[in-house]
């Protein structure tokens, strides 16, 4: 060995000898103290106790049952055997709950137990530990367990006016009439599930028909947030002057609402009760008898770390299909993507987002992802800076997709004034087709935007609708069944890339046809991949029909990224690929001229714009350039148009980005 290794030796072997003694006296000691310190320590997690939703495997009374929707019940089953279900089902959860008090050996009775029995089959249990929760989702009649979490309602403290109007002020802006046509929302029942009513607003007090207080458990839902008196008047408020030359009214004022009070006074409330309020808006007046259920529920709150499995979204999803339409607020946890709220996300809940007065999106309002199954939000509605009632015979303003929600909501009881007989899947297909896209990535807007002066209430025909692509192929399958009898039909197409409005992929103009189902065969060519947007008009002498869906079109070859058209000064935005075959990093450069340049790797990059001194120019153009290395590798140019904060909401984002290739 050479000396320099055995001098370099000798001074490690010490060193390392020290080194492990020291840890050894370290560990010894830590031993004795965890040995020694008091049992209380290490039992502060495990004897943490919380509230849990059980849903049991055995299904829910209207499952049950064999029928369309809540109005069949009756032609279903008679009384008797109703009666028979319902006591079955309560003899089953008495049952379970004995099952699980003796696997957790702990008196659940002495809890306040709650069930659900109509849309879920389930029960509420307090106080249980995470270890005791663990041993009841192993049993074999359990579906699934969630945590009773905290939902929250969906408005922007600081995006509001906080300054609350009286009846007498002189200075407020209104956006004056909301209703649709001769449409008031007649005859229909809405359901709200927010902190309550103010029902003693002279805005307010003749449409309130009834509700519950689920927060306090009585029969008095008054507000003492003020959030959902608020939302309440977007919808339903009477018109009434506020001044000497401003009215305001609801979109629906001459509609029945219901309003359970499932937010406290800081807009917060459990999951436990809004499965409640699913319940009570079935039977409203809880004597066993369905008729009287609501039309409509709306939601201006949720779960934003929820999903379309949760027991929110599932239990919003049977109220769907038991006939009732259900609209939830998508959240204000924008401009980040996959940011929807639950039940909003699910896909036969009506998910809305928030545009500003002048027909551009917010900036917080959420935004879906790249789940191709369902597009969400479905849509987007006027929810900046909104004047409606305040408690205590008042006005404010408020922002957020909880306003946005209410006025999607009155549209869809004109809509039903318009014709009882529509379904939820009818509502959601007919507000798809009628909204206008503003040029936004489908992730953004949806199907685009929906207002009371540009939505059309008209007869249309009952269809079925599909549009599918051929697998490994660029072949689109399409087929319409007409469900009632026609002599003569004429129909066009109109196949569009969703961000190039003006640019038709596929077009078949005026064709006519005597069969009530039409089925195509449509090549595309040069498919990008992406979303686009499906339009066929059917008309008739006596109806006109517009059908509109938006269908993700894969090309294995090639890659598609979007990025949004205009951005606010001082602001984050995001951009994304929506398909990277080579699975390989994409490169993002944001050139803003004489300002900054950002480069980010990845597929869903966040960036910053800088703000500016915006004397001169109102509008800056700012260059995104996106290198793909897919083979072969590529560069894309797109245009952004960076926005000052005062104009942002004014700006027209109806063009299309640049892009060249």
């Amino acid at each position: 060995m050479r000396d320099e290794h055995r001098v370099l030796l000798s001074m490690i072997i010490p060193y390392s000898s020290i080194r492990m003694r020291q840890l050894f006296s370290i560990t010894l000691i830590l031993l004795l103290l965890i040995t020694t310190l008091p049992n209380s320590v290490g039992k502060i997690e495990s004897d943490k106790t919380y509230s849990y939703i059980i849903e049991f495997t055995s299904p829910s009374l209207l499952k049950k049952i064999n029928f369309e929707s809540i109005d069949t019940i009756g032609e279903s089953i008679d009384i008797h055997s109703f009666l028979d279900l319902l006591i079955n089902i309560s003899n089953y959860h008495q049952s379970a709950l004995e099952k699980i008090r003796d696997r957790i050996n702990f008196d659940i009775f002495s809890n306040k137990i709650d069930h659900y029995r109509l849309l879920l089959n389930g029960i509420k249990i307090e106080n249980l530990s995470e270890k005791m929760a663990n041993e009841i989702a192993s049993l074999p009649f359990v579906k699934q367990i969630e945590k009773d979490i905290k939902l929250y309602k969906t408005d922007l403290s600081n995006y509001s006016t906080n300054k609350v109007i009286s009846s007498t002020t002189n200075t407020i802006f209104s956006d004056s009439s909301n209703t649709i046509y001769d449409y008031s929302g007649k005859n229909i029942t809405i359901a709200f599930f927010d902190t309550g009513i103010d029902y003693t607003h002279p805005a307010l007090s003749s449409c309130y028909t009834g509700g519950y207080d689920f927060v306090n458990d009585d029969n008095d839902p008054y507000d003492d947030n003020g959030h959902g008196t608020h939302v309440i008047g977007i919808t339903a408020a009477h018109s009434i002057n506020i001044t000497s030359n401003i009215t305001m009214n609801g979109i629906a004022p001459n509609a029945s609402i219901y309003v359970y009070k499932v937010l406290d006074e800081k807009g917060s409330g459990y999951t436990s009760w809004f499965l409640s309020a699913f319940e009570h808006a079935l039977d409203p007046n809880q004597d066993g008898n369905f008729s009287d259920h609501v039309n409509i529920i709306s939601m201006s709150a949720g779960n934003p770390s929820g999903s379309e499995s949760d027991l929110l979204s599932t239990t919003a999803v049977q109220a769907v299909q038991a006939g009732i339409t259900v609209v939830a607020a998508a959240g204000n946890n924008g401009p980040k993507m996959n940011t929807i709220h639950s039940p909003a996300i699910a896909s036969e809940v009506i998910a809305v987002g928030a545009s500003s007065s002048t027909n551009s999106i917010t900036s917080y309002s959420s935004r879906g992802g790249t789940n191709y199954s369902s597009i969400k939000p479905d849509i987007i509605a006027p929810g900046h800076q909104i004047l409606s009632t305040w408690p205590n015979n008042q006005y404010t303003t408020l922002s957020g997709t909880s306003m946005a929600t209410p006025y999607v909501t009155g549209i869809i009881a004109c809509m039903l004034e318009h014709n009882p007989e529509l379904t939820p899947l009818t509502i959601q297909t007919m507000l798809h087709s009628g909204a206008k896209s503003l040029g936004y990535n489908v992730s953004e807007e949806g199907y685009g935007l929906i207002t009371n002066d540009t939505f059309q209430i008209m007869e249309a025909l009952p269809t079925i609708f599909s549009a599918t692509q051929i697998t490994n192929s660029n072949t689109l399958l399409i087929n319409l069944s007409i469900q009632q009898p026609i002599s003569s039909i004429t129909y066009t197409v109109h196949i569009n890339e969703i961000n190039h409005l003006h640019t038709n992929v596929y077009t078949v103009e005026n064709q006519q046809s005597d069969l009530a189902n039409i089925n195509l065969n449509i090549p595309l060519k040069n498919l990008i991949t992406g979303h686009y947007t499906i339009t066929i008009t059917l008309s008739t002498h006596h109806t006109y029909t517009c059908i509109k869906q938006i269908i993700y079109l894969k090309n294995e070859a090639k890659s598609s990224i979007y990025i949004p058209k205009i951005v606010q000064a001082g602001e984050s935005f995001y951009c994304y690929n929506l398909e990277n075959s080579s699975n390989l990093p994409t490169l993002f450069l944001f050139v803003v001229p004489f300002r900054s340049i950002q480069v980010k790797i990845g597929s869903n990059p966040c960036f910053t714009t800088p703000s500016f001194p915006f004397i001169q120019k109102k509008n800056i153009s700012a260059i995104m350039y996106i290198l793909s290395f897919d083979l072969p590798v590529h560069i894309q140019k797109f245009k952004i148009l960076i926005s000052d904060k005062s104009t942002f909401q004014s700006e027209s984002t109806s063009s299309p980005p640049e892009n060249n290739n």
